[in-house]
């Protein structure tokens, strides 16, 4: 039972390295930590809001503190987005790390960033087993169904 738990532990971790002392002191630092924000952005996209939240935090502080600093990522949270993740509060590093990665791959773009974030929510949210229900986003859910997203 032990090894069981330890392999699970092992799989859902993202063995993505970061430093203890998160600081981007100059433009070269942002430089020099983007494939690893990347790499960060890339795991929190791609897991559900309820696999491993101690790893979703721990790279979700990283990624914050360099989107806050960087001129690269114009990412925003607004309202609309906050109806949303008011249930389910890991969602907005998803919609961020989206919005972030759509911005690194493919230029400054609000509208098709924010898309990308709101598709990246929308699926974490789905394939996550131990969530909050959240009515405001399963009538977007819905609507995005019927639209044939």
């Amino acid at each position: 039972m032990l090894c069981l738990a330890s392999f699970t532990c092992l799989a859902q971790s993202s063995g993505i390295d970061i430093p203890k002392e998160i600081h981007f002191s100059s433009e070269i630092s942002y430089d020099r930590a983007e494939p690893t924000v990347k790499k960060c952005m890339e795991w929190i996209t791609s897991h559900p809001i309820d696999a491993d939240p101690a790893e979703h935090k721990r790279l979700a502080v990283y990624v914050f503190k360099w989107l806050d600093g960087t001129d690269k990522v114009s990412a925003a949270i607004d309202a609309d987005l906050m109806q949303y993740t008011d249930q389910n509060s890991r969602l907005i590093m998803v919609f961020l790390s989206a919005w972030g990665l759509y911005e690194l791959e493919n230029g400054k773009n609000a509208a098709a960033a924010k898309a990308a974030g709101m598709d990246a929510l929308v699926q974490s949210y789905q394939n996550a087993t131990e969530k909050n229900k959240d009515k405001e986003l399963e009538k977007l859910i819905r609507k995005r169904r019927k639209q044939g997203k």
